[in-house]
């Protein structure tokens, strides 16, 4: 049930609408969780809030959770926050949601991970609303689909068009190449921008003194992973990875923290209790802060399956560490091999050993990749870059004759289009 959807946040740092904002149309940026889940989310929260910045004077923007929790873990500043539930069409929530869709002249839904057959697009294009997909959702690379299947989706969406949100916004190359030969998304419907993450709150810090925060010995080489507890993650695989490099590298003190919470923590935690020095594997656990070890790190490792983005990976980058990870997607993206740290293919174990051990026999090279994977995060995911770039494909989607002479020109990005 819908409740306080309109709320102001005065005390919470959110703007007050402009003068002009009762005339604008609505934006709303779908959450598919409550408000009070957070890294990983809170940073989706923060780019959507920053691409609602870059709309003002065009749209009000509203940010809707499903649930309003009282304890949320990102306060926006330029969306509103609101209850209202777009991934809920029963019989019951629907005549909600129309209200919700007038009262506020909401024009686009911005959805998150929502394939256009798990939403109900008839009774959203029967409301007037244009909709944009963000494909938060990952799938491992090289999976393939029967011919009569992929035939099928092509006469669906090339050729009559349907199951198609007017936007499909895909995070990476890789996932853009899926969507367009496995999905079937016309190309038209298709457009390419990384996520963002925050470079000014990510950054370099004191090792010794992030250290001596954690409890953790300086003058081990500590190798860090963080993760939902998921089993694409596949941290089983990364800590034998590690531990095959330990052996190979018995005089080096190296030790692997992970950070994260979920399913397998407690697997993952039995399969290193049985290991040599197993007192130098820490688990500790969801942080809402992942700074400090980053900073106390000296490698970032990342063993997943399957990454639609890899918000962490760009984070650890940005605090300048060296990364590790398997040629996903969103990895394959974000580190470049041999400058910024070093992909291997998806189930290369002994080479992703192989590239642990180089990064533990040669400091220097950490630091040359750290800083260069710092000026890469910069450059390329910066959060407010990319919020600027998402803003300019929402722009040519809200009625012109609503916005009127406040609307701006589409903001053009590099390597937009795909």
């Amino acid at each position: 049930m819908e409740t306080a959807s309109w709320v102001e946040r005065r005390d919470s740092g959110a703007a007050d609408a402009p003068p002009s904002a009762g005339r604008l149309p609505g934006v709303v940026f779908t959450m598919r969780y409550g408000d009070d889940v957070g890294l990983v989310w809170r940073t989706v929260a923060q780019h959507r809030d920053l691409t609602a910045r870059s709309l003002q004077g065009v749209a009000r923007s509203i940010l809707a959770y499903p649930e309003l929790t009282g304890n949320p873990a990102y306060l926006p500043h330029w969306a509103r926050p609101a209850q209202a539930d777009f991934y809920d069409y029963s019989p019951a929530n629907r005549p909600r949601l129309a209200e919700f869709i007038r009262r506020h002249r909401i024009a686009v839904v911005v959805f998150m991970a929502a394939p256009a057959t798990t939403v109900d697009l008839d009774f959203l294009r029967g409301l007037g609303l244009r909709t944009i997909n963000t494909e938060n959702g990952s799938q491992p690379p090289g999976l393939t689909q029967p011919f009569v299947k992929r035939a099928a989706k092509m006469l669906v969406r090339r050729v009559l068009g349907r199951q198609l949100h007017d936007l499909h916004v895909a995070h990476s190359r890789g996932q853009c190449d899926f969507l367009r030969s496995f999905a079937q998304v016309p190309q038209r419907r298709l457009r390419l921008v990384a996520e963002g993450i925050d470079t000014g709150h990510f950054l370099p810090g004191d090792r010794a003194e992030a250290c001596a925060r954690l409890d953790l010995d300086p003058g081990i080489s500590w190798i860090m992973a963080a993760a939902q507890a998921r089993p694409e993650k596949r941290v089983d695989q990364v800590i034998r990875a590690i531990d095959a490099a330990r052996r190979r590298r018995p005089g080096l003190p190296v030790g692997f923290i992970f950070v994260g919470g979920g399913q397998m923590l407690a697997d993952w935690r039995n399969l290193a209790a049985g290991l040599p020095n197993a007192a130098d594997y820490r688990f500790v656990g969801a942080q809402s802060d992942l700074r400090p070890y980053y900073r106390a790190a000296s490698l970032f490792v990342h063993g997943s399956l399957r990454e639609t983005f890899g918000f962490v990976l760009a984070e650890a980058m940005a605090s300048g560490l060296p990364a590790v990870a398997t040629r996903t997607h969103g990895s394959a993206d974000i580190v470049a091999d041999g400058h910024t740290g070093r992909l291997v293919g998806t189930d290369d174990w002994d080479g992703f050993t192989a590239a642990v051990v180089d990064y533990l026999d040669h400091p220097d090279l950490r630091a040359r990749h750290g800083q260069a994977g710092r000026h890469r995060c910069e450059q390329l995911f910066a959060i407010g870059r990319q919020a600027e770039a998402f803003a300019g494909l929402i722009r040519p989607l809200v009625p012109e004759e609503q916005a009127g002479k406040q609307r701006r020109g589409v903001a053009r990005h590099p390597g937009a289009n795909p």
